[in-house]
């Protein structure tokens, strides 16, 4: 599938590019460093979850070439349901809904920074 591009005012261009069955997502710009979310082959697809699956034992985050746990939430009725804790080489992040249109990340117990919607 081709990449999706967008100007990011503080890195410039990023793309995000997801492979056809939906199995990967990536994210790419020259001033970032590549992150890719990959559903395991053996995930039970969902249709209404982007990458086909919100269970974390079938999902991999890969920032860097370095591989990280990824838990997201049920994603259910409230905000909070929708979280995502992200884990390994010795870092914790929680990228959260902030609003309705909004994302939050905090890294260990450090705000860090919101992403309008």
């Amino acid at each position: 599938m081709p990449a999706y591009g967008m100007l990011d005012p503080l890195y410039g261009p990023v793309a995000l590019e997801q492979d056809r069955d939906g199995s990967r997502l990536s994210v790419f710009g020259d001033s970032i460093p590549t992150c890719s979310i990959t559903r395991t082959s053996d995930a039970a697809v969902r249709d209404d979850v982007p990458i086909g699956t919100r269970d974390g034992e079938h999902l991999c985050l890969t920032l860097d070439g370095k591989d990280f746990d990824v838990r997201p939430s049920a994603g259910r009725f409230s905000r909070r349901s929708y979280r995502v804790d992200v884990t390994g080489h010795g870092h914790s992040w929680l990228f959260t809904p902030a609003t309705a249109t909004a994302h939050r990340l905090v890294q260990g117990s450090r705000y860090t920074g919101q992403f309008p919607g």
